[in-house]
């Protein structure tokens, strides 16, 4: 779930904001005189501003707790940095392997935001 969630925070988040932050604004300049709607706009970004460093700062806190808590699993530091160079040392010695990996990898990141981008614009044309 913790992974959900931190896409979500990173990913989704902005999104969101931005869409309402201009849905807003549209509304206000529309509605109201062109310096109430500024007025109006500015209050949004700075909550909107608000928002985003709160969720910045709880993801931080999370993400770090989460990091210590594989640390110590994991059996300190030291074994950390001794598994991480183990791996890089085999990465280095089966660079086909490497490779291959590689391209899976960004493969599967392509298909991931496309079908993030198709679900928005699923989501965008079902609001309309």
């Amino acid at each position: 779930m913790w992974p959900a969630a931190v896409v979500s925070a990173t990913v989704l988040t902005p999104v969101v904001v931005t869409d309402c932050f201009i849905q807003s604004a549209y509304n206000a300049l529309a509605e109201v005189p062109i310096v109430r709607g500024m007025e109006s706009g500015a209050a949004n970004a700075f909550q909107i501003a608000k928002l985003n460093i709160v969720c910045a700062k709880l993801l931080l806190k999370k993400s770090l707790r989460i990091a210590t808590r594989q640390v110590e699993r994991r059996g300190g530091v030291g074994k950390v940095v001794q598994d991480a160079a183990g791996w890089t040392l085999d990465r280095a010695l089966h660079p086909i392997e490497t490779v291959g990996m590689t391209i899976n990898g960004i493969q599967y990141g392509w298909g991931a935001l496309q079908n993030l981008l198709n679900q928005e614009d699923d989501l965008s044309s079902n609001l309309q």
